[in-house]
């Protein structure tokens, strides 16, 4: 039997959804789509026009919208009940490039950030830091190479992470590999690059991209095999799947269009 599973809604819907309550009152009303289908069905059969309905319409709008642009509070983050362990204020819910993540209301004066999970009932679960002292973000001896700061070490959803600690002002992040563990992978095509392709996880799913990134910005959409094309030379080869054709090896060299059939274990 299955068990049946309920849509909620998230905590930033909710404020999202109170604040359009709150300052478009007339649109958000339950009636309003009704009045709307009504003056559509008016303007279908010729005793209205459009234009007035667009004037009625649009005027209490606009009106709604100046004043929202000055009086609708800017959503900073979503209150947690939980404090920072440096300054004591509240951790809020942000949003940031990696997702969610926990931040502490006083920024910019503190920085402190966290990441956490959720349990089955929706509940915040931080997860513990890894750095060796909750006041420090250690540092690698690397620099940023917009602004010239030492890039510090970070934890996000998708894992270790190099980050600018110039924040807002320099934006510069990049992914690290385990250096205590050997990176595994299909060499990089791209002449002269000395990287391996790994896989790599964006909004829109997983990609391959090259671990020299941002030197080699080189990325597939599908896993690389390493085996070259036989009918251009291209030093790979990628596992696709398709409706047509089914399990294949292709070549991504544009214009080349080669394929053939493969094994299961072709990709591994």
């Amino acid at each position: 039997m299955k068990t049946k599973v309920g849509l909620r809604p998230t905590e930033l819907g909710l404020t999202i959804n109170d604040l359009l309550v709150e300052n478009f009152p007339d649109i958000l009303d339950v009636k309003f789509t009704a009045r709307l289908e009504e003056n559509l069905d008016q303007i279908a059969e010729g005793k209205i026009f459009w234009q007035e309905v667009l004037h009625n319409f649009y005027g209490p709008f606009a009106e709604e919208l100046k004043a929202a642009k000055t009086q609708m509070r800017e959503v900073k983050g979503m209150p947690t009940g939980l404090k920072c362990p440096l300054c004591q204020s509240e951790l809020l819910i942000k949003w940031g490039r990696r997702g969610e993540f926990l931040g502490c209301a006083g920024f910019p004066d503190c920085k402190y950030t966290q990441n956490f999970e959720r349990d089955e009932q929706g509940n915040i679960i931080p997860i513990p830091r890894e750095e060796t002292s909750p006041t420090e973000t250690p540092e690698v001896e690397e620099q940023c190479p917009k602004c010239g700061k030492t890039l510090v070490l970070k934890h996000g959803r998708y894992g270790p992470f190099l980050a600018c600690p110039g924040y807002p002002k320099c934006k510069y992040t990049r992914p690290v590999e385990n250096s205590s563990q050997p990176q595994e992978g299909v060499p990089c095509p791209q002449e002269g690059c000395t990287g391996v392709l790994l896989p790599r996880r964006s909004k829109r799913g997983v990609f391959y991209g090259c671990s020299r990134y941002p030197e080699c910005r080189f990325t597939l959409n599908h896993p690389p095999v390493n085996q070259p094309c036989p009918q251009c030379d291209f030093p790979l080869l990628v596992a696709k799947e398709t409706k047509k054709q089914g399990k294949v090896l292709a070549c991504p060299n544009k214009g080349c269009g080669y394929t053939v059939p493969r094994d299961d274990d072709s990709d591994s």
